[in-house]
């Protein structure tokens, strides 16, 4: 919904950045930039830029990590179904 002082705000977009992806599997993370944008009677007026750095974890270490902060009864699935991770 626009407001009526002609103000529209841009879907944020966001580009991955391979000069600091994965380097090796030790790292394990990889880091998106993020821009949105605010626009007033076709000017951009405001716009703002996020760096989101996204870490990954194998089945084992995230089980550990859930285990040792004392959750118990942890299930593991895949593909966002009841079935065993592929």
């Amino acid at each position: 919904m626009r407001p009526n002082d002609g103000t529209a705000r841009t879907t944020p977009s966001t580009r991955w950045n391979p000069d600091s992806s994965i380097s090796t599997p030790v790292e394990q993370f990889a880091t998106y930039e993020m821009r949105a944008g605010m626009w007033r009677n076709g000017e951009l007026v405001q716009e703002e830029e996020h760096a989101l750095r996204i870490n990954f974890y194998f089945k084992n270490e995230l089980l550990m990590m859930l285990e040792r902060a004392g959750f118990t009864d942890i299930v593991v699935h895949g593909d966002h179904r009841e079935e065993a991770p592929t």
